[in-house]
């Protein structure tokens, strides 16, 4: 899942996606930009990703470190907008 090419800006610098917060029925407003999910199939690794970029990057990690079978990695933008990246503990054995 990805809001690195569907956004703008509003006038007060907001920046607005299309991914919508369930809770609240307005666009996530923090700065995760893509979610990368492996796990055992891909309807758990599409919704997985998708609740992950609601959460946001600290909860989404600590939610996959929970799960056995499920590992993901996140790019986010900080507050100055520079981009940061952030993994679950399972997820190197992936990368070569």
């Amino acid at each position: 899942s990805g809001s690195y090419r569907q956004f703008y800006y509003r006038e007060d610098g907001l920046r607005i996606q299309h991914t919508i917060d369930p809770s609240t029925g307005r666009p996530v407003n923090h700065g995760v930009l893509s979610v990368t999910v492996i796990g055992p199939n891909t309807m758990t690794t599409d919704a997985w990703s998708t609740s992950f970029m609601v959460m946001g990057h600290e909860e989404a990690i600590r939610r996959a470190n929970e799960m056995p079978d499920l590992d993901c990695y996140i790019i986010y933008e900080d507050d100055a907008h520079k981009r940061h990246e952030v993994w679950s503990d399972g997820f190197m054995k992936y990368v070569q």
